[in-house]
């Protein structure tokens, strides 16, 4: 058998090979974070839907208000106590 050396158009070939992979790499991560925004921005509306059919004098509040709501109301020792307690059960039933 003949070793043959690299030509440059060989060479080329393979250049536009990996250009042809990295631009698909790029469009599946694309595609990967529109995903993702798309999973966040649904869980976000069904999570606040939630919250409003329990309070719906929440749709009153400003953003300020209610703000000042969430933090009064879980981002306290006792919120992150009852958090880290479901956080745990999850982890021990899946």
């Amino acid at each position: 058998m003949q070793n043959k050396k690299p030509t440059s158009e060989q060479i080329d070939k393979q250049l536009a090979k990996i250009a042809q992979l990295q631009n698909r790499v790029k469009v599946l991560k694309q595609r990967q974070n529109a995903e993702e925004r798309k999973a966040r921005t649904h869980r976000f509306c069904r999570r606040h839907g939630l919250l409003e059919s329990l309070l719906p004098e929440l749709k009153h509040l400003t953003d300020e208000q209610f703000k000042s709501l969430i933090e009064q109301t879980t981002a306290n020792d006792y919120g992150k106590s009852v958090l880290k307690r479901l956080i745990s059960e999850q982890k021990n039933n899946g």
